[in-house]
């Protein structure tokens, strides 16, 4: 067993049970013998404190099991919804459901006045951003929007029709009469 120490600047290695090996540096003879048989070892010069010590306070323990770690994954095992789904439908028509008109007050016959024109429409594969709305009114002018706002002399009844297309080329069109001062809607 090997101990080392410093003493009085010079370090000491202490064989048991082999003679020290001398210090040249404070005339310790090669042969002289040093004991430590009682009490504290001599002071370590340039030896570093001990690290301090803190009373921690005590971590909390449970006792209670992990459910959720110890618990089978469902969701890994599951098959995607998804893969199993029927696909979107691809290249369906716009389908109109509906055309309302609705005269601007003050309506007076015989005098031309606005007449708000509103397409309800669904189109399966098509976000409603994308449909085109066209259409004409006999003395009316066009619809080129929805909402579209038309002036009608109401004069007379008027035929009109819109069509609604998708960018494949898909369409469906409604074909309605404007009355004079009346609201409607078709079908």
């Amino acid at each position: 067993m090997t101990t080392t120490r410093t003493w009085l600047g010079c370090t000491l290695a202490l064989l048991a049970p082999l003679a020290l090996a001398g210090c040249p540096d404070t005339g310790v003879a090669p042969d002289a013998r040093i004991r430590f048989d009682a009490g504290p070892p001599p002071p370590m010069i340039d030896a570093e404190p001990p690290p301090p010590t803190f009373d921690a306070a005590p971590v909390p323990t449970f006792d209670a099991a992990p459910a959720v770690i110890d618990a089978a994954p469902a969701v890994i095992d599951a098959a995607p919804a998804v893969i199993d789904a029927a696909p979107a439908p691809v290249d369906q028509p716009p389908v109109i459901s509906r055309v309302a008109w609705t005269h601007t007050a003050p309506c007076v016959l015989g005098v031309i006045s606005a007449v708000v024109v509103t397409v309800t429409v669904t189109d399966a594969d098509t976000p409603a951003a994308m449909l085109v709305f066209s259409g004409s009114t006999g003395g009316c002018g066009t619809i080129n929007s929805n909402p579209d706002t038309i002036n009608c002399p109401q004069a007379a009844s008027y035929p009109a029709s819109v069509v609604v297309t998708d960018p494949d080329g898909n369409s469906d069109s409604q074909a309605f009469t404007i009355s004079p001062c009346v609201n409607g809607m078709a079908p």
